[in-house]
């Protein structure tokens, strides 16, 4: 199997419907591993800081993205499947699924 980074950007809950949207990534995420499928996962705060160029500055930026998953598929289309379950494109948002590269360095 390979591994895909889905990238999640957008769909958060608001205050009305946050409870019922985390009970849907709990199963998914519980499902994911029930099939060892899920590899690694994350979320990510609102501002960030970048560092940009060969001068090294820094600057504040606030994420597009919200969160990862790593999940283990034997090809992209299957990654693409395992994706379209994401909670957060019921409220608008997206996922962008890209293959991992194997790297020996």
């Amino acid at each position: 199997m390979e591994k895909f980074i889905l990238l999640v950007k957008g769909g958060s809950p608001d205050d009305s419907n946050r409870e019922e949207i985390m009970a849907q990534w709990k199963t998914w995420m519980d499902s994911l591993r029930e099939q060892d499928l899920l590899d690694s996962m994350g979320s990510f705060e609102e501002k960030g800081k970048d560092i940009i160029g060969s001068d090294m500055s820094v600057s504040d930026y606030e994420a597009e993205v919200g969160g990862y998953l790593v999940v283990k598929a034997d090809d992209i289309d299957a990654a693409i499947e395992i994706a379209k379950n994401a909670p957060s494109l019921t409220l608008g948002g997206s996922v962008g699924v890209h293959p991992v590269q194997k790297m020996d360095l």
